[in-house]
């Protein structure tokens, strides 16, 4: 009996412990995963300053220094303007506060030798940033309208003065550094929208030209663009742009009612060989027309393939009766304008964007091209064939909306390929014509050709200028960083 006792006892004893292990499993299981759920605090830190690296993405791109291919406002919410002599401008582009509310803490600048972190004060209506310790009781500047002390392009602005004793190296806007109150760091450009536009310099490589009495091909630096486009202003719908990018403006406003008309014209020298697609692209605009809206002529135009044999292209402005130009017979399309035809010893192309086409075209219309092949061997008496209102798609643009042309001559299929396209508004126009083989054959022989862009006007008018050019010496005289839009 003893024995039997014993044993019971012994898988009581079993029992228990297997009862308690239960016990203890049940518990601890629910337990481990409740911790190992838990985040780290390093992951718990992340979680928290997620939303604070959003807003602060946010805040960036409110400065984002771009130009959309549509939308009818180029200018990003912010815009931070170096404009020399120690000045820094906050633009509101939209004339309200930025999406991100925007506090400016301070601003470093490499004068050549180290970074010098620069506080800010506020002293009457006027900011300025000196280097030092941190005034009590600033905490920085708001960018907001209320805090504005001057207008930039017509919206409120907020100037702030740097230390004399602190100057950007080079004088160059890309030196002067603004930190948010979200620790962005914001570099300064030289305007917005366009940045890093550069002077004219009379390079060997191009002539002027000129046709109608008063007329001047007249390039506006960005210290005195403001006279060009400022004239946008006057209209509603114009366009929201920077009044500092640099233009070669090519034709007045002034149209032919007195019985003259008015073009202006931009020749280069490009070597070519046979079977090679030719491509020309450039940016144009205008901000007055003496008929707009009601009327609005006679755009842009580009040649192909000029050989001139009594003329050449110099380091100079010409503007003199010498050079072998005249004027295409205006008969030879319904909407053409004042066209220049320059001596050439071969037949050549030209392709003509004529925005009148919007007008005449309405309900019964298809593009806004003209092709034109001109014969002019002797410079005094060119002979012409033209295709008119061809293409598809025809708009009108706003005054100081850019204007994309882009135009490429196949010579192997001999096609015409095009488009121009407003860049505000993202309408546009397309061709794609082939030149009968009986009307036009290019150039067999490799060689230097002259090739051109005009500005054009006629019955109406319109003050077409350019803004960028990517053909070979011309790139110089306006704005490269607009090459991504092309």
């Amino acid at each position: 009996m003893m024995k039997r006792k014993n044993s019971i006892k012994g898988i009581s004893t079993v029992v228990g412990i297997l009862i308690l292990l239960l016990v203890v499993i049940g518990v601890l299981i629910p337990l481990s995963s409740i911790l190992l759920s838990k985040p780290t605090i390093q992951e718990q830190q992340i979680e928290i300053a997620l939303p604070y690296k959003n807003i602060a993405l946010q805040q960036l791109a409110d400065f984002e220094d771009v130009i959309p291919v549509a939308g009818n406002n180029p200018m990003p919410p912010v815009s931070f303007i170096y404009l020399g002599n120690n000045s820094v401008v906050f633009v509101l582009n939209n004339n309200d506060t930025p999406p991100i509310p925007l506090l400016i803490k301070y601003l470093e600048v490499f004068n050549g030798t180290q970074w010098v972190t620069l506080y800010l004060e506020k002293q009457g209506n006027s900011y300025i940033a000196i280097p030092g310790n941190q005034v009590i009781g600033t905490n920085g500047i708001m960018i907001v309208p209320s805090n504005a002390n001057t207008n930039y392009s017509y919206s409120p602005a907020i100037l702030i003065k740097i230390s004399p004793s602190v100057e950007p190296y080079n004088n160059q806007a890309q030196y002067i550094k603004a930190v948010s109150q979200y620790g962005n760091i914001i570099t300064a450009i030289t305007q917005p929208g366009i940045a890093g536009s550069t002077t004219f310099v009379n390079e060997a490589g191009y002539i002027f030209e000129n046709f109608g009495s008063n007329n001047n091909v007249t390039y506006y630096s960005q210290a005195d663009a403001f006279a060009y486009w400022e004239l946008a202003n006057q209209y509603p719908n114009h366009a929201k742009i920077n009044p500092t990018n640099p233009v070669l403006q090519l034709t007045i406003a002034k149209n032919s009612s007195s019985g003259v008309g008015y073009s202006g014209e931009v020749y280069w020298n490009q070597y070519w060989s046979p079977n090679q697609n030719i491509t020309i692209i450039f940016i144009g605009t205008f901000t007055y027309s003496t008929t707009y809206p009601n009327a609005l002529s006679d755009g842009f135009a580009v040649d192909f393939l000029l050989e001139p044999t009594t003329w050449n292209i110099s380091s100079y402005w010409n503007e003199s009766s010498n050079f072998p130009a005249v004027i295409l017979p205006d008969n030879l399309a319904p909407n053409q304008g004042t066209i220049a035809s320059a001596q050439s010893s071969i037949p050549y192309i030209i392709v003509q964007y004529q925005p009148y086409y919007y007008y005449s075209h309405l309900g019964n219309g298809t593009g806004m091209w003209n092709v034109y092949i001109v014969n002019n061997p002797t410079g005094n008496n060119p002979q012409a064939i033209a295709w008119s209102g061809i293409g598809n798609g025809y708009f009108l643009p706003n005054p100081g909306d850019l204007i994309l042309m882009n135009v490429t001559y196949n010579p192997t299929t001999n096609t015409i390929y095009g488009i121009v396209k407003d860049l505000n508004t993202g309408q546009q126009s397309v061709l794609d014509f082939q030149i009968p083989s009986n009307d036009y054959t290019p150039p067999t022989q490799a060689g230097n050709y002259v090739f051109t862009i005009e500005g054009l006007n006629g019955a109406f008018d319109g003050n077409w200028a350019l803004v960028y050019a990517n053909v070979s010496v011309l790139e110089h005289l306006f704005n490269p960083q607009l090459a991504s839009l092309v």
